[in-house]
């Protein structure tokens, strides 16, 4: 664990290390530290740790950090010394992380925008609220059947009113009293818009939500993925604590995890911003506070697959943008989706900027 010093002073951080061993010290292990900015490594160490006995703990002091501009992270990682019969040296094996420096928001009041086909020359599939996702084998005990009785599969949008840059819908199942008002508003310039989406429930929902959110989609190309957030691999609300907030990069076929059953997967969460380009570095960046996922197919096309062999990919990179989505659970085997977890229907609103890179 980590503890902070005097709030923003990168030059008063220390570090907890205990031991939760029942019976060895921590001499098998080496303990560094390195200080990134925006996932960008600029400083890094070793931490000289004294003994710790079984079940006690001690604090320890960090070095001095230099300055840095973005939003930074110091992350101290425990690894093997040596080789054992198990792993080999500086395997790790545990890890905490501790925001140094805060992220800066930055806004801009801009001109309207009529909602985009196209950002800087590529065409987009501007984004809509989302609420589904392909049910996992936890789901399928639990969550699903309510889901797909209650029409959450196959939501209608209605367009209400579309003027100056702000569209208004209710989206719905059909023929059901609830529903969500939806209100987009885009701002900005051809090369970099901003959009805002308020999302306001309409009528008693009878149950929880698989995901809260927006999708889009750019053309097949756009398949280089790197993000600031936590990773690298797929993590959900309940199930979470291996991602480490750093900068990664991905393929978008190398996002998917192929479960024999396919289902969701592949969602990355607290993302800061998020760029996807091809090969000769053009394409969108997309920056908010947001989980992602990005793949070659659609949610429904996720739902409708019995094997991994079913899902062939489109001419489209289809990127889901959430607010939040339901907790995973283990329904399979075991208790559903804990209270504080579960997604209800709830006023949210979520706001992205898009910008075009490259020439």
């Amino acid at each position: 664990g980590a503890e902070e010093g005097l709030p923003g002073a990168v030059d008063s951080l220390k570090v907890v290390v205990a031991n939760r061993y029942d019976f060895s010290g921590l001499e098998q292990l080496s303990f560094g530290w390195k200080l990134e900015d925006e996932g960008v490594e600029v400083a890094s160490g070793i931490l000289h740790t004294p003994t710790v006995q079984p079940g006690h703990e001690v604090t320890l002091d960090l070095p001095k950090m230099p300055e840095t501009q973005g939003e930074s992270w110091v992350t101290v990682t425990a690894t093997l010394a040596k080789d054992t019969a198990w792993a080999t040296a500086n395997h790790p094996i545990a890890w905490g992380q501790l925001n140094a420096k805060p992220r800066q928001q930055s806004h801009e009041s801009r001109g309207p925008r009529e909602v985009p086909r196209e950002i800087g020359g590529i065409p987009i599939e501007a984004p809509k609220l989302d609420l589904w996702r392909a049910p996992t084998e936890n789901d399928k005990p639990s969550d699903e059947e309510t889901w797909r009785k209650n029409g959450l599969h196959r939501l209608q949008h209605r367009l209400i009113s579309d003027e100056g840059g702000v569209r208004k819908t209710r989206v719905a199942p059909p023929a059901r009293a609830f529903g969500m008002f939806v209100t987009y508003t885009w701002t900005g310039d051809e090369n970099n818009l901003n959009l805002k989406v308020d999302i306001e429930p309409d009528g008693e929902w009878p149950c929880t939500l698989p995901r809260l959110g927006l999708r889009c989609a750019l053309p097949k190309e756009y398949s280089n993925v790197e993000w600031f957030g936590r990773g690298p691999d797929e993590a959900y609300a309940d199930s979470r604590q291996a991602a480490a907030v750093g900068r990664y990069k991905y393929t978008v076929d190398e996002m998917q995890t192929p479960y024999v059953v396919p289902q969701e997967n592949g969602n990355r969460t607290e993302v800061r911003w998020v760029e996807l380009t091809n090969d000769a570095g053009q394409g969108i960046r997309v920056e908010g506070r947001f989980d992602f996922a990005a793949r070659r197919w659609t949610s429904e096309d996720l739902d409708a697959a019995k094997h991994t062999k079913d899902l062939r990919p489109t001419d489209w990179i289809y990127l889901n943008l959430d607010i939040a989505q339901n907790g995973l659970g283990t329904a399979a085997c075991g208790p559903g989706v804990l209270p504080q977890y579960q997604l209800h229907a709830h006023k949210a609103s979520i706001e992205l900027t898009f910008t075009r890179l490259g020439s």
